[in-house]
């Protein structure tokens, strides 16, 4: 007898093992009731009759009896799928990279292949996110919706749009600004959807981009469209920076990540329009225009909680510093500044904001946005500190803050402090007996002092299953 066995193992109380046996027609394997050729009462190789046999009534035998897991409820063996996902990943991030785990999945497409009943429920865990980068796969996908909705009702979270190195990147602009449209017409037809990954569109003739946003649940919106370096063939896709505020306003939204970098013809209007109102609770900006940056500060001021801030460009420390300081409900910032400037400027303008933000809790900021004088002025709500240090000198920064924590006899009310720095460089010049001298001193104010080689999670990234 042939049997295949799928597992399903995970730690703690988790273990299941589902077990079909099935008999090949190619085996030759004593049958459960006789020898092959034995009479039985009847001429060999002859059926008796149905409900007759050695003179007793008896339900004729129907073969190997079917394995237990086959005769689980559709129901049941959805519960059981969903787990897979959860035991290849350990865990995973709710913003928006859940596709990524169910398509990496490998078990799941083995059991959609086993029978018909388990296609049907690994399906419903496979449809749950989607990645659709290519025209086949967009074509694919439409097709199987139009004849199983249920499927589209299933579908969570979705990475939607063109990808640079791939062949339709390089397609004209016609054939662009069609495959866009298909990308918008999938979005469409995907009623739960809480978690949209965009990427780069061209414009076609749709532009109903912003209404198609608004109808399904979304939780978390990442546009990632392209950056102006980038090369399309087809026209960009023209949202003005009043499209981007109402996307953020999205009601339904609680995260939002901005990632491109727009380049508008002309001149540009930057103000908001009216009776936008969002409730986002953590926000990511790659800033390259800034002034759209102080509008979206002043939209969120009343909601965000959590924040994270990379640009490559020197901010104005005035109305960016004002819309920064108003953020008066913020618990997480990371400030990342990576300029390239011959003249040496910075936006070291932050640290004369960071007393303003009395709820802060956890902070991350490059040398760039603050110096190491930032030790005496945080607020007295802030726990963790990193300081984020890629010099090819850490040694120089760690003897700056020893020498800081000497002269100053201010309290610290930090619980943490973390110094990121480059871990070639640091095992290059560092001493280590400066690295127990400077944690010592920490110690000495209550504060656990550690040199990293990686960023911490600020702001924290949740976690949930899928």
């Amino acid at each position: 007898m042939q049997t295949r066995e799928l597992s399903i193992r995970g730690s703690g109380t988790l273990g299941l093992a589902l077990t079909i046996s099935a008999r090949s027609r190619y085996d030759k394997s004593e049958p459960r009731h006789g020898r092959p050729g034995s009479m039985n009462g009847h001429c060999a190789g002859r059926e008796p009759p149905h409900g007759h046999q050695n003179g007793y009534d008896r339900p004729r035998s129907r073969g190997p009896r079917e394995a237990p897991a086959l005769r689980l409820p559709t129901e049941l063996l959805l519960r059981i799928f969903e787990f897979l996902p959860i035991l290849f990943a350990h865990e995973i991030r709710e913003d928006l990279v859940a596709w990524s785990v169910t398509s990496s999945c490998p078990n799941l497409m083995n059991l959609s292949l086993v029978c018909r009943g388990w296609r049907q429920a690994a399906q419903g865990i496979l449809y749950h996110s989607v990645t659709l980068t290519r025209a086949d796969q967009v074509d694919g996908f439409l097709r199987t919706i139009t004849d199983r909705p249920d499927l589209a009702e299933r579908v969570t979270a979705a990475q939607l749009g063109l990808v640079e190195h791939s062949p339709e990147w390089a397609w004209p602009a016609d054939k662009q600004a069609a495959l866009s449209d298909a990308f918008l017409e999938v979005l469409g037809r995907l009623p739960n959807l809480r978690n949209l990954y965009l990427r780069a569109l061209t414009q076609g003739k749709r532009r109903d981009l912003l209404d198609l946003l608004r109808r399904p649940p979304l939780k978390c919106l990442m546009l990632k469209f392209y950056d102006s370096h980038l090369n399309l063939s087809g026209e960009k896709l023209h949202l003005t920076p009043a499209d981007l505020y109402r996307a953020v306003a999205i009601p339904t939204l609680d995260v939002f990540e901005l990632n491109w970098r727009p380049v508008w013809d002309g001149p540009i209007d930057y103000e908001l329009p009216h009776g936008l109102s969002p409730s986002l609770k953590r926000l990511s900006i790659t800033v390259n225009s800034p002034p759209g940056l102080i509008r979206v500060l002043r939209l969120v001021a009343p909601c965000v909680r959590s924040f994270n801030l990379y640009t490559e460009h020197i901010l104005d420390p005035g109305p960016t510093g004002d819309a920064l300081g108003a953020l008066s409900h913020l618990r997480e910032l990371r400030f990342d500044s990576q300029v390239s400037s011959t003249a040496g400027e910075t936006n070291g303008w932050f640290c004369h904001v960071l007393p303003a933000l009395q709820k802060l809790e956890r902070l991350s900021v490059s040398d760039q946005v603050a110096q190491p004088s930032i030790l005496k002025r945080l607020p007295a709500s802030l726990e963790t500190l990193e300081y984020i240090y890629w010099d090819r000198r850490p040694d120089a920064i760690l003897a700056v803050f020893e020498e800081i924590l000497h002269e100053s006899q201010q309290p610290l009310t930090l619980k943490e402090f973390r110094v990121a720095v480059d871990e070639e460089a640091y095992a290059d010049a560092v001493d280590e007996n400066l690295v127990q001298e400077v944690t010592d001193s920490f110690a000495k104010r209550g504060v656990k002092f550690s040199v990293t080689f990686e960023l911490a999670e600020i702001p924290y990234i949740g976690w949930c299953p899928i």
